[in-house]
């Protein structure tokens, strides 16, 4: 039997005494693409950090693949497009290449030479997000939906099995955020991968996620985007109808 790609077991997490995740009990499996959402401050991103390593919980058990996240070192199984990080200033002088082969790390290590298959999967991953002509330009100059699929091309360099994406569409116009949801879905349906990503943005995760998760400090739905469409979550998550 194929190991779940996440486990999450009785997690809690405090700032000081102030709770802010508390008893969240959750799995993933392989080739799921569950959305995560909640109200602002409902511990999405805490959550997100906690998986991936950047923030120990302060009670409770994370798995990854199998694995106890304290023993976890697979590292380029896990793909990551952290919050905030399509902000480039305009004299940022790495080009999108230069970014993309930077995803290589965890696969290379940090003082391995790229050769040319290197070369070839930087190619192959901005192909597959639909920004190869892209290639030579500095990061700067791009759109935010241009600097968004290059930065999924540096997550998916080192080929992960789970992506992993915190708040991705800010400050991304509506034609930009279609086609970055349809990327996910392709993604998925296409090559398997299994996505799990954080959003405000109820209404277009729900579009196209397979699964929601919705959170505000406990977890208090887990299931088909239709079924969290009732008056009862709504008003008990968001505290309105």
């Amino acid at each position: 039997m194929t190991a779940a790609v996440l486990q999450l077991e009785q997690i809690y997490f405090y700032y000081g005494q102030q709770p802010v995740l508390e008893n969240i009990n959750l799995t993933v499996q392989p080739g799921e693409f569950l959305g995560i959402v909640g109200p602002n401050g409902s511990g999405k991103s805490t959550l997100l950090k906690i998986i991936v390593g950047l923030l120990p919980p302060s009670q409770g058990r994370v798995r990854l693949f199998g694995v106890d996240r304290a023993n976890f070192k697979q590292y380029s199984r896990l793909g990551y497009v952290a919050q905030n990080v399509t902000a480039f200033d305009h004299a940022f002088p790495a080009t999108v290449y230069e970014v993309v082969l930077s995803g290589l790390t965890p696969k290379l290590g940090l003082f391995t030479r790229p050769g040319p298959a290197a070369q070839k999967r930087v190619l192959q991953v901005l192909r597959q997000v639909g920004v190869e002509e892209l290639e030579s330009r500095p990061m700067g100059e791009l759109t935010g939906g241009q600097q968004q699929r290059v930065l999924i091309a540096r997550a998916l360099a080192a080929e992960p099995e789970l992506l992993i994406l915190d708040e991705p569409t800010v400050g991304v116009d509506l034609q930009a955020l279609e086609q970055f949801y349809q990327l996910l879905l392709m993604l998925q349906q296409e090559h398997g991968l299994t996505i799990l990503l954080v959003s405000h943005d109820l209404g277009m995760v729900s579009k196209y996620a397979g699964s929601l998760a919705c959170l505000n400090k406990k977890l208090y739905f887990r299931g088909a985007p239709a079924d969290f469409w009732s008056e009862e979550i709504a008003a008990q998550v968001y505290g309105q109808r």
